[in-house]
């Protein structure tokens, strides 16, 4: 009786629950994530720039859109040493994976300042195996970082203690570093220090040191931001941000063909309320769909939780819906609703099944279905690991074989980037003074869309390093490009010299060598 008395109070001892918890959340993560593929997006950026800092034990010459994430990766990166440079990208995959995972315990403390012990780590277990951030925690991306750092600012605020809160005001601070909408992180927990302490009539001498910490931490970066870029990048994106709501439009720059464009796009108001309800919806699904009872539950009693859950979800939405109405599309934004989406969706829970009478099994049986449809959706909605390999192969040899392709698809060209920079990385490798995307390519990639015939692109394309055709087995092809993949009719002055097919893959891509002196 002793030692079943012991168990139990091990079983339910905090601590362990929380390990439990977080040990589910790192299973579940690395049972859908097969390491060994580059990076080849944002996260590409953000690697170059966390290896340039661990080499140069300084900033680079260039900045980057943020520079928080890569900042904490170099720490790292100077600790651990490794030969193979796929090697520091793993390391960033397993930093992200293991932040994803630790956030249960901010998660969990958050959830007490609106739930039961029970219910609130019922709501870190939610959080820690939604399949969105399960998908998102292996990217390499900046959002577990950033939202471990809100979600402890958040909860430290909500504890009222002077102190806690200046804890709070620094990671908040640190999450403005990582991403732009710290800032409205700060604001958020700005308004929440001033209601806790509104009886108090020194509450603003009070706040000073958090003014104190935000531009010690601040200071640095914006000082590093003005000798690069010629001003500070924080406060300065919001009065651009400010005027791009305004006007209706903006301006930015992308690289073609390894030049810098300047370009004007559109910023529709309206468009991003209507993205910002789609996609809000979207991500309901599957764990979250019980928010709207969650929020409808909190309503019936006005008080401090349900001033708080608003004040937080309004303040947080800001950025969001500025996004959104740059027409750019993506759940990503969203994520940052997690942590109060998994506390709603328990409130809700709470709420439906309040008349059946709650006890241990029953909490137990509605997280293993929650579990069941999370790990049912990440195998739905993973990558296709076996053709990511396949195109990061045909991206190797276009790399060591070519020196200009065609443009087709981004399957393979987007290993590119990585493959190119891993061959610098073996050749003593030196950092410049150029953000990673605006680096000289040694392989040309030229656009086959705006030509009329195969002939007059590959002569006019000639003076731009064309020295290879690639096709691959993609139905809208053009009939000419489909009969040379076909090997029909192919020109005497293309040759094959590659055919994925002879490596068993099933991802189909053949390269023809262009001879130009056929050709001529």
């Amino acid at each position: 009786m002793i030692q079943n008395q012991s168990l139990k109070e091990i079983v339910y001892d905090r601590n362990f629950l929380l390990g439990f918890i977080f040990l589910s959340g790192l299973l579940v993560r690395y049972s859908f994530h097969n390491f060994g593929l580059p990076f080849t997006h944002d996260d590409f950026g953000y690697f170059v720039f966390a290896l340039d800092i661990s080499i140069l034990d300084n900033f680079p010459n260039y900045l980057i859109s943020s520079i928080g994430w890569p900042l904490f990766t170099s720490l790292f990166f100077q600790i651990i040493s490794f030969e193979n440079l796929f090697s520091y990208m793993i390391l960033q995959e397993h930093l992200s994976l293991w932040l994803s995972a630790l956030t249960v315990i901010p998660v969990y403390f958050l959830s007490k300042k609106f739930l039961p012990k029970k219910f609130a780590f019922f709501a870190s277990f939610l959080f820690v195996i939604e399949p969105r951030l399960v998908l998102n925690s292996v990217e390499g991306l900046t959002e577990p970082f950033f939202l471990i750092l809100f979600t402890s600012a958040l909860a430290l605020v909500l504890s009222k203690s002077i102190k806690f809160s200046y804890i709070a005001f620094s990671l908040a601070t640190f999450s403005t570093i990582v991403r732009p909408e710290g800032l409205i992180i700060i604001l958020l927990i700005s308004i929440l220090f001033f209601y806790n302490h509104k009886s108090q009539k020194i509450n603003f001498i009070k706040f000073l040191p958090n003014i104190v910490i935000i531009f010690a931490i601040l200071s640095p970066i914006m000082i590093y931001q003005m000798d690069i870029y010629g001003e500070e990048l924080f406060f300065s994106r919001i009065l651009e941000g400010t005027s791009h709501l305004i006007t209706g439009t903006g301006e930015a720059e992308d690289i073609v063909d390894d030049k810098l464009v300047p370009y004007k796009f559109d910023v529709d108001v309206v468009y991003g309320l209507i993205n910002f309800f789609k996609y809000t919806l979207w991500i309901l699904l599957p764990l979250f769909f019980l928010v709207p009872l969650g929020l409808f539950s909190i309503l019936k009693k006005w008080n401090y939780e349900t001033l708080v859950i608003f004040t937080s979800l309004t303040i947080i939405s800001l950025p969001v819906l500025y996004v959104y109405s740059n027409f750019i599309e993506s759940v990503r934004f969203l994520l940052i609703f997690y942590p109060l989406f998994s506390i709603l969706s328990t409130i809700g829970i709470v709420f439906v099944f309040s008349k059946l009478g709650f006890n241990t099994k029953f909490v137990i049986m509605v997280a293993l279905i929650f579990l069941i449809i999370s790990l049912v959706f990440v195998s739905i909605k993973q990558e296709n690991y076996e053709h990511e390999f396949e195109a990061y192969g045909v991206a190797d040899f276009i790399i060591q074989n070519t020196s200009g392709i065609n443009s087709l698809s981004s399957s393979y060209t987007k290993y590119i980037d990585p493959l190119e920079f891993n061959e610098k990385w073996k050749n003593d490798y030196t950092v410049p003074s150029i953000d990673p995307f605006k680096r000289q390519k040694n392989i040309q990639i030229i656009n086959i869309s705006n030509f009329e015939s195969l002939n007059s692109f590959i002569s006019e394309s000639e003076s731009k390093g064309l020295t290879h055709l690639v096709l691959d087995s993609n139905p809208n092809l053009n009939l000419k490009l489909k009969d040379i993949f076909n090997e029909q009719d192919v020109p005497n002055y293309l040759m094959k010299i590659y055919d994925s097919k002879e490596f068993e893959y099933s991802y189909h891509v053949k390269i023809f060598y262009i001879n130009y002196e056929i050709l001529e």
